[in-house]
């Protein structure tokens, strides 16, 4: 079985036709509260996808992310390993409610 190193895999995200849409700075929340509330709302995080079938219903086009403009650019990707880790860390250590959130999540993101 052949292992793809992170920096091979491609993630993809649907937007409208006409472009991406920016992600809103001034919203700040945790990776959870945006996988779990931000369906359809600007953040400060924009969503990708190892999948693209996964997230047929978020626009009408597919793009796919572009890591070296991505770097130039300085803009941070959370890698999916990381960010699960990151959920599975909350379910642990965090209270109930930030616990409860990071479960929903977590089946969102996986």
């Amino acid at each position: 079985m052949d292992v793809i190193s992170d920096a091979e895999r491609d993630y993809f995200r649907r937007d409208q036709r006409n472009g991406i849409s920016p992600p809103d700075l001034s919203k700040d929340c945790t990776f959870a509260e945006h996988i779990v509330n931000a369906r359809g709302k600007r953040t400060r995080f924009t969503s990708v996808s190892l999948d693209l079938s996964k997230i047929k219903d978020f626009g009408d086009t597919d793009y796919r992310l572009e890591r070296k403009k991505l770097q130039s650019e300085n803009h941070a990707l959370i890698e999916h390993e990381v960010l699960i880790g990151e959920l599975r860390g909350i379910i642990r250590q965090r209270e109930k409610a930030d616990r409860l959130r990071a479960v929903r999540a977590l089946r969102y993101a996986t």
